[in-house]
């Protein structure tokens, strides 16, 4: 729905799937990455012209393996340093980013 923008992986739960499981499949069809090692980091609900309202789980990922390369609905794929982190189009993505940061500690970390 942001064409031309960064946004972080995501998408939704399916019947039947746990909110990790679709986390893990998410992230391996957008970055063909194998993840492990989840832990829930926050929750936000946002208004949606779709939908009404979409809440928004963000997991931080423990373990990675692979190389990260861009799966079927993604144009291009890149960490960045938190210095350099481009503007998220959606709140909920900012919200989970700052909630991730507020774990880590500021010094010596990209």
């Amino acid at each position: 729905p942001c064409l031309g923008h960064w946004t972080l992986p995501g998408g939704f739960v399916e019947l039947g799937e746990t909110t990790e499981e679709a986390a893990i499949r998410e992230i391996r069809e957008e970055t063909t990455l194998d993840i492990s090692a989840l832990r829930l980091i926050g929750v936000s609900t946002q208004p949606s012209r779709l939908c009404g309202a979409v809440t928004v789980l963000g997991y931080a990922v423990g373990r990675w393996t692979g190389e990260p390369r861009p799966g079927s609905d993604v144009m291009d794929l890149r960490f960045f340093d938190r210095r350099e982190r481009p503007p998220m189009p959606f709140k909920a993505h900012e919200e989970l980013l700052a909630a991730f940061e507020a774990l880590r500690p500021a010094e010596g970390r990209p």
